[in-house]
């Protein structure tokens, strides 16, 4: 018998509908997930190809392989307008060598399955710019991009006002990050049909006249869906066309489920994919407010067990240094005895923790005081009581 059928919620990318991700246990409903996004969003489904799917419907992705996870994401903008039109439509400038452009080509499905990406053939390097004024803070710069005969493509932010570059080159053959240039941070995504996501990170402030460019380089290159978003990696891919557009906060929760958590003792358990730096709760047990709380978090790639009763913080344990990879991750707690388990290996004690009262549970999200973060979560589980340290690891082991 596996140790999450005598759990007392268990939830999985599961079962769906509008405003519901239905538990695995209980099976009577008592256990079923309120989801609330007052936007459409875009998933990876599981032919690989990215799909929108409406309010308030929970986003089952499966970007990270052949098992979907629950993608929960914070709020962002794409503050780029006509995102799939590269040429026509919007501010873009061009410089370089001689190009040609068959827009909507039918040379290569995009990365929805459609033909509306734009395949450009240059004689030598080619830049195809867009200026903007709004944003600041953390910003992110990606593009879909498929090699055809060049398989290469940079993309570059500078700020015209302080100086500031940011530059990185990928391949579009190998999947690789070739070099950067100035302090930032890329990233190279594979999706189907030989497209990659290619992205890159830095801190700045627009202001008019900013650059945000990708050249390519002699030959034939395919490119589809700019995004720019004030944040510090890419999230999933928010499509525009005469104004940008927002994106709300995926908030998936139940309350009033204090007799499916364990109030004196019990087990926190969740199944995660780590791809991002930044703070996030990945699952959090809570009493109406942050006061009386168990949660799993992250802050610049370190992840902490937290626990608060009464508004004091009464036990903190950290595990470092998370990388992107899949993780388990449990804590069994009762008074004066709490455990945390990464990964099949005990992290660390508290033998002077007391425990808080809790009746709701949220997943990649804390309350509107807390950043919300990009989490991919496969399963949650709680028990009633603490299991044992032998249990824990067993429950954890990848």
């Amino acid at each position: 018998m596996s140790l999450l059928d005598t759990a007392s919620l268990v939830i999985t990318p599961n079962g769906t509908k509008a405003s519901k991700l239905y538990s695995v246990v209980p099976s009577d409903g008592a256990g079923d997930m309120t989801v609330t996004r007052a936007t459409t969003a875009t998933r990876v489904n599981s032919a690989g190809l990215i799909e929108s799917v409406a309010s308030n419907v929970p986003r089952l992705d499966y970007s990270n392989g052949t098992c979907p996870s629950i993608l929960v994401e914070p709020q962002r903008t794409n503050l780029f307008v006509y995102s799939e039109k590269l040429i026509s439509g919007f501010a873009f400038s061009f410089t370089g060598g001689v190009f040609t452009v068959d827009e909507n080509t039918t040379d290569t499905l995009d990365p929805f399955g459609n033909n509306n990406a734009d395949k450009f053939t240059t004689t030598s390097n080619f830049n195809d710019s867009y200026t903007s004024t709004s944003g600041s803070g953390s910003l992110t710069l990606s593009i879909f991009a498929k090699k055809g005969t060049n398989d290469t493509i940079q993309l570059y932010h500078q700020n015209v006002t302080t100086g500031n570059l940011f530059a990185t080159t990928f391949n579009l053959n190998t999947g690789t990050i070739v070099g950067s240039t100035g302090t930032v941070t890329p990233k190279i995504e594979q999706f189907a049909n030989g497209w990659y996501r290619c992205s890159i990170s830095g801190a700045d402030t627009l202001a008019s006249g900013n650059i945000f460019r990708v050249s390519t380089y002699t030959g034939t290159s395919y490119l589809f869906g700019w995004q720019l978003e004030a944040g510090s990696y890419a999230t999933s891919y928010i499509p525009t066309t005469s104004a940008s557009v927002t994106r709300n906060a995926d908030v998936i929760s139940k309350t009033g489920i204090s007799s499916l958590i364990g109030q004196t003792e019990g087990t926190l358990f969740v199944d995660f994919n780590y791809t991002q730096n930044s703070g996030s709760s990945i699952v959090s047990i809570f009493n109406t407010a942050v006061s009386n709380s168990i949660f799993f978090e992250t802050f610049n790639n370190i992840l902490y067990l937290t626990i608060i009763t009464s508004g004091a913080l009464v036990c903190q344990i950290p595990f470092t240094t998370l990388t992107n990879q899949n993780y388990k991750i449990a804590v069994g707690y009762k008074l004066n005895n709490i455990v945390f388990y990464v990964n099949g290996s005990q992290v660390g004690v508290d033998t002077s923790a007391t425990i808080p009262a809790t009746n709701e549970i949220n997943l990649g999200f804390l309350g509107a005081s807390f950043t919300q973060q990009k989490t991919n979560i496969n399963t949650t589980a709680l028990w009633k009581t603490r299991l044992t340290n032998k249990q824990l690891a067993q429950l954890t082991t990848i």
